[in-house]
């Protein structure tokens, strides 16, 4: 399988995990859909590889490379809203979006060429210490104590899935505009 498609059948997993009973909730208001709403989103790279953070080198960092352009945001139910974003776009605007509260991450992963089994972690990113175009590096705390990420772990066919994604800390316009707004 090309690792499109094993990327996009990766975040089709990750969608079916991150869904269950917790998301449902009573029917919201126009308002809420804007204001309160949820977003969980998700971001593929073709590779990455755990590091020794640069600024401190007793902290982990995750370097991924060959990101893809868009993203995928989406919310809870019932309001089932989604958009495609340009990954550019949020990684810009990450430190500001997280600046009081750090996101969990589920991260799917083929681990040091093992193409057998795929792995999966469960990540606190702390921050996001530099982006461009094709890669990203991000200061990370991994939660699960069981499967401890050594530095030079080579990751293959990453995919991210990033909750408690509160758009409007993001500033994007399609979720934050008040009603009667052309907010695109």
């Amino acid at each position: 399988m090309n690792p499109r498609k094993f990327n996009i059948c990766l975040s089709i997993i990750g969608l079916l995990l991150f869904s269950n009973t917790s998301f449902a909730q009573k029917k919201t208001s126009e308002k809420d859909k804007k204001d309160k709403v949820a977003w969980l989103m998700t971001l593929n790279a073709e590779k990455g590889k755990i590091v020794a953070c640069k600024s401190d080198p007793k902290k982990k960092c995750l370097r991924v490379d060959g990101i893809s352009e868009h993203m995928i945001i989406f919310s809870d139910r019932p309001n089932r809203l989604y958009r495609k974003l340009k990954t550019k776009e949020i990684l810009g605007k990450w430190k500001n979006a997280f600046k009081e509260s750090s996101p969990n991450v589920a991260m799917v992963h083929k681990e040091n060429n093992d193409l057998e089994e795929n792995d999966a972690n469960v990540l606190d990113f702390k921050k996001i210490v530099s982006h461009n175009k094709n890669s990203a590096v991000f200061e990370i705390e991994i939660l699960d104590k069981d499967h401890n990420l050594s530095n030079g772990t080579v990751l293959e066919n990453v995919s991210l899935f990033i909750d408690g994604v509160l758009c409007c800390d993001f500033n994007l316009s399609f979720c934050c505009c008040q009603p009667g707004q052309n907010c695109g």
